[in-house]
């Protein structure tokens, strides 16, 4: 009885709230035509950034990924290690200090289940972990904050900046060179101080509490002038790792102090996970932290690889011809994969010499990209890409080499293979890879473009009889499709190359823009956005003038370059050689920009371009100004569109965003 009333006040409950929750108990009443049009929300012209973050909120498929919708959460696994032996820094105490914490294990409750929930998102993921900091205290932490702290630590490639406190010690080993052997006698007759740092370390303590010994290498480069003061305190300035730059600092101290890097960038950890240099320490790292994450991870790209090798069971001096090559792995952490542990095996290249024939892939042009796609909107053709999983190792090897299996082959190791397929890091398995693909879309009935080769079409007919041509865009191992039936079209190159977890989709990102299908006025079209490139440049550069007093972003910049400036006429000083080089750098980035579809700054950078041999303070001002025009109108796009009322139909480019500028 008592159920049932209470089932009874929650139906009267349901019932009053969506009175006044249900879109369809309420009126609006609202001339649509009357709000001005900039405070609309329109899925179609909204930029690429708020789109991310919107989908990341209510797009289905994003939940998915991220582990959120339904059944589909990774498993919870008591035993996940990917956080274990992470090293971070956490704030502690009333201050607010860093201090070195490491993550020891998984938590669990009473019963022995783990305690939150993963996720492969790492940022989502609440699984709780106990962190133990240097002075043996111990915390219970979410993944989630784990991650969120060591993501602002570390820079754009995963590797952790650390503050220093004092440098303590030193030591040299049979490396380093003598003080006797401190200068090299040149060809000439001259001598000169031998330039090298090798054999030398420093025992370094940091601001987290922890300590370490760092090669004299990285110390030189991150705190130069604390190296030389050390130096010159412990009465070891003359021995050679030493002579031959501490002076030199201690004459330029004050210009150092505003140059030097202030903090040390690790290079042995990735996001905060230690990364070996070689399988031995791989599996030393692996048993100090009581898993076998790298392991798995040599096992599995050895599984991939192990078709690139044939057995050879003879005598290797029967090998005529052969040559004997050898092979390293480089290993790496993977963010986007909840820090999963990556190995590559990469043969020693360097070590070989290069073919007489051609050793890399040609690539698609960035003009055929815009052209094809302005034939699909023209057409209303499809566009599909896909990436080509292990693209190398399937074509065959164009030269004769063999190997000494290593302990990366397991149970086959020293065991004598001929490498048959086109190993990563040999010379020529580029351009191998690229004659067995294009073979490959031949047999397909695809031909190869006159005016760019890796352009492939074939013939093909529309389902309403019309004739047309099916094309393929080839980027080493990107490809891009356009035809009526794409995805049937790259189907049938997927029986030849395994793609990339299967995925045949439509392209987002394509040679550094960004792609995207819109619909305007009933009518489909393609656009080409560099707005991520665009706001990634302003942003370094930003970083470096907020560094640099000399130079300033103009606040309001209405066109790329000032109208009456005219640069020929310049004569402000010319640049130092420094400031000449970032000048060239930012000249090339800008090209770039005008390559992905700003052409609105075509003009200017051209004509900024003709003096980067011996550019002036006044040339830098206005290279400067492009970038803050471009800040302040960073969502410029080209449309490829067929004109309604162009000349016979004609195909055209519209640019939008021109509303933006007073061209």
């Amino acid at each position: 009885m008592q159920t049932q009333e209470v089932q009874a006040q929650m139906d009267t409950w349901r019932k009053g709230t969506s009175k006044f929750l249900d879109a369809k108990s309420s009126h609006i009443d609202w001339a649509k035509d009357e709000i001005p049009q900039r405070t609309l929300f329109d899925f179609e012209s909204e930029d690429e950034e708020f789109m991310r973050n919107f989908g990341m909120v209510i797009n289905p498929e994003t939940l998915e990924d991220t582990g959120l919708q339904g059944t589909d959460r990774p498993p919870d696994d008591i035993n996940a290690q990917n956080y274990v032996n992470m090293e971070v820094g956490l704030k502690r105490g009333s201050d607010g200090q860093l201090q070195k914490a490491t993550v020891k294990r998984r938590i669990v409750d009473d019963e022995g289940r783990p305690v939150g929930t993963a996720s492969s998102n790492p940022l989502l993921d609440t699984r709780q972990y106990e962190v133990e900091y240097e002075d043996k205290s111990t915390e219970a932490l979410a993944a989630n904050i784990l991650a969120e702290n060591l993501l602002a630590q570390v820079d754009e490639h995963g590797h952790r900046h650390r503050m220093m406190e004092e440098i303590m010690d030193h030591r040299k080993n049979d490396k380093a060179i003598p003080k006797e052997d401190g200068y090299v006698t040149l060809p000439s007759g001259t001598t000169r101080q031998r330039r090298t740092t090798a054999g030398w370390e420093l025992y370094v303590v940091w601001r987290d509490g922890s300590s370490n010994w760092i090669p004299l290498k990285d110390m030189k480069e991150s705190f130069p002038i604390e190296v030389a003061d050390y130096v010159k305190s412990r009465g070891i300035e003359e021995e050679p790792a030493f002579a031959w730059w501490t002076p030199h600092v201690q004459r330029k101290r004050d210009h150092f102090i505003n140059k030097v890097k202030s903090k040390y960038w690790e290079r042995t950890h990735k996001y905060g996970i230690r990364v070996p240099k070689s399988i031995e320490e791989a599996i030393k790292i692996d048993r100090e932290n009581g898993n076998t994450l790298w392991q798995d991870a040599i096992k599995l790209e050895m599984t991939n690889n192990r078709v690139a090798f044939e057995e050879f069971g003879g005598d290797t001096s029967k090998l005529v011809g052969y040559k004997r090559i050898t092979a390293h792995m480089v290993f790496d952490v993977k963010l986007g994969e909840n820090f999963r542990r990556k190995a590559r095996y990469v043969a020693d290249g360097h070590k070989t010499e290069a073919p007489a024939a051609l050793t890399y892939s040609t690539v698609v042009a960035r003009d055929s990209v815009r052209i094809l796609l302005m034939v699909a909107a023209l057409n209303g053709l499809d566009v599909q890409c896909a990436d080509i999983q292990n693209a190398f190792l399937t074509a065959p090897n164009l030269g004769k080499c063999y190997m000494i299996a290593g302990p990366e082959f397991g149970e086959e190791q020293g065991k004598v293979f001929i490498v048959r397929r086109a190993l990563y890091g040999l010379k020529s398995s580029s351009a191998a890879f690229r004659s067995h693909l294009s073979q490959a879309l031949i047999d397909l009935g695809f031909y190869s473009s006159y005016a760019d080769p890796d352009v492939y079409m074939r013939v093909a007919v529309k389902p309403d009889g019309e004739e047309y041509y099916e094309y393929l865009l080839v980027y080493v191992d990107d490809i891009l499709c356009i035809s009526m039936d794409a995805k049937d079209v790259m189907e049938q190159i997927s029986y030849k190359f395994k793609f990339k977890k299967d995925k045949i989709e439509t392209p987002e990102n394509y040679l550094g823009a960004a792609i995207r299908k819109r619909s305007i006025d009933d009518s489909e079209m393609w656009t080409m956005s560099s707005y991520d490139y665009v706001k990634a440049a302003v942003k370094n550069v930003k970083d470096k003038v907020d560094k640099d007093p000399r130079w300033n972003l103009p606040k309001r910049a209405v066109t790329p370059m000032t109208t009456e400036y005219e640069p020929e006429l310049d004569g402000s000083p010319e640049l130092n050689e420094e400031d000449r080089t970032y000048f060239q750098e930012l000249i090339g980035v800008l090209r770039w920009a005008t390559e992905l579809g700003r052409v609105d700054i075509f003009l200017e950078v051209s004509l900024l371009s003709q003096y980067q041999a011996a550019p002036r303070d006044g040339h830098m001002e206005q290279l400067l100004r492009i970038f803050a025009y471009l800040d302040q109108h960073p969502k410029l796009s080209c449309e490829f569109v067929s004109s309604k009322d162009g000349r016979e139909g004609r195909p055209e480019v519209m640019v939008v965003g021109w509303w933006l500028t007073v061209w």
